[in-house]
C-alpha cells in the first residue's frame, strides 16, 4: 500500500483533502511518511507537543481522552481516510487526545511545518483546507452541542 496512487487515492478521500488537485496532494505526499503501526501502538499521548498530521491509510486508529481518576474515554474510532492530530498541527498546542492503532495499521504522516509551507504557497490548497477544516469543526461542533443537550436533559430527569 505505498504507491503514490494509493497514498493520492487514499488523501483525496479524506475529508480535509477533498477537492485539492492532485498536483497538490503529490507534494502532500513528497513531505509525508508512511508509517505501520501494530495494534495496541501508541502513535501520540495527549498534552504532548506535536504538529504532525496524520491520515488513516489502512485499519483503525483510537482516540481517546483522559476523564475522572485516569479513566479513559474514547473519542473516536476512526479508519480509512479519516484524519487526526490536525488540532496541534494547526494551533501548535498540545495534543488534545490519546491516539492509539486500533488494530495493525498503517498511517500517512504529514509534517506540520512543510505543510503549512505547501498551504502558503498554494491558495489553491489554503482554499480548499479552509473550507474542509470549517465544515469539519463545525460537523464536531454540532455534535458536541447535542451531547451537550443530551446531558442537560438526563440531569433533569
Amino acid at each position: 500500500m505505498s504507491s503514490t496512487l494509493e497514498l493520492l487515492d487514499a488523501l483525496s478521500h479524506t475529508d480535509v483533502f477533498q477537492g485539492v488537485e492532485n498536483t497538490i496532494l503529490e507534494q502532500v505526499c513528497s513531505i509525508s511518511e508512511l508509517i505501520e503501526v501494530t495494534s495496541g501502538t501508541t502513535i501520540f499521548r495527549e498534552g504532548e507537543s506535536g504538529t504532525d498530521l496524520f491520515v488513516v491509510v489502512a485499519g483503525a486508529v483510537e482516540l481517546t481522552t483522559v476523564i475522572q481518576r485516569g479513566e479513559e474515554q474514547r473519542l473516536a474510532l476512526l479508519d480509512r481516510g479519516q484524519i487526526f492530530g490536525e488540532l496541534a498541527c494547526f494551533d501548535e498546542l498540545p495534543r488534545s487526545a490519546t491516539a492509539c492503532a486500533f488494530v495493525d495499521s498503517v498511517v500517512l504522516k504529514v509534517p506540520g511545518p512543510p505543510l503549512r509551507d505547501l498551504i502558503t504557497s498554494s491558495p489553491a490548497l489554503a482554499a480548499a483546507l479552509l473550507k474542509n477544516l470549517v465544515k469539519k469543526v463545525s460537523l464536531r461542533l454540532r455534535d458536541a452541542d447535542q451531547e451537550i443537550r443530551s446531558l442537560t436533559a438526563v440531569k433533569r430527569v
